[in-house]
């Protein structure tokens, strides 16, 4: 609810926005920050078959000499021009795949390379782990009895 003072005696225009108004407003430039891409893409990018081509294995190195590697999966799958391409999957999807079965990847068309293993992992996980903070903050810091008042006042 948003209510304007009285402007007759020549005060300052004062607004009062209900916080749970706040709340969803917030929340909304949240998804689309967050989830945008993620969303954009799961509408606008096309699906195919893939399957699981070889694992490839990065090593990584810190400053304090301390080395690692990484295995990934690379995928391969025809687009419907029939370019085929191969693509890195997720470090997230390693455990989880099956290598002998066909995977669903979602690509773009424009930029094939541009391609995920359609799966919670491989697709919404990464958006979702930076979200999710974000969401619980606005949670608790907005819905929180005594943090704000109900009606948040501010003058312009």
């Amino acid at each position: 609810m948003i209510k304007i003072k009285d402007l007759s005696s020549g005060k300052k225009e004062v607004y009062y926005i209900d916080k749970f108004i706040l709340y969803y407003i917030l929340l909304a430039l949240g998804i689309i920050i967050f989830l945008g891409n993620t969303i954009k893409g799961f509408v606008m990018f096309k699906r195919t078959e893939g399957k699981v081509s070889h694992v490839t294995e990065i090593k990584r190195k810190s400053k304090h000499d301390y080395s690692a590697n990484e295995k990934y999966y690379a995928f391969k799958f025809t687009t419907d021009k029939g370019i085929e391409v191969t693509f890195l999957g997720n470090d997230l999807l390693y455990e989880f795949i099956d290598t002998r079965k066909k995977v669903t990847v979602i690509y773009n068309p424009r930029n094939p390379q541009e391609a995920y293993v359609y799966s919670f992992l491989g697709f919404w996980a990464n958006p979702l782990i930076f979200f999710f903070p974000y969401f619980l903050i606005i949670s608790a810091v907005l819905t929180s009895e005594g943090y704000y008042p109900r009606k948040l006042k501010i003058s312009l």
